[in-house]
């Protein structure tokens, strides 16, 4: 009987596991776009900058534009069982784990700028 009972518990589990983890990009893409949003504003000004202190002391500058971000997510749900025995100190039990990754892959192509340097038309 107690098995039985831990195989609809099972059961139950890995459905809402599953039926979770369909709402996990939609979600995702609510939370994080603000927030890849933001870094790429942030990443654009301070690549300005350095390209304004770059200028002052006339250094070539780069500009880095992003191509494309491609983020995968994922969840996991795991549990172990621990056994107790002679060279084993802990209590006997049952763990639960679970765990969410994001994993953004960003691609960058390079801008060269030539600066040109306007002279006066003489007439």
């Amino acid at each position: 009987m107690k098995r039985l009972h831990n195989g609809v518990v099972l059961c139950v589990a890995l459905t809402t596991v599953l039926a979770g983890c369909s709402s996990v990009g939609p979600l995702t893409l609510k939370t994080n776009r603000a927030e890849y949003n933001v870094a790429l504003q942030e990443s654009g000004n301070q690549q300005l900058l350095l390209n304004i202190v770059r200028l002052r002391y006339r250094e070539p500058i780069m500009f880095l534009e992003v191509g494309s971000i491609a983020a995968s997510h994922s969840a996991s749900v795991g549990r172990t069982r621990t056994r107790t025995g002679p060279e084993r100190l802990e209590q006997p039990g049952r763990r639960r784990s679970t765990g969410y990754s994001d994993s953004p892959t960003v691609s960058y192509s390079p801008l060269r700028a030539a600066l040109r340097q306007s002279r006066p038309q003489r007439d």
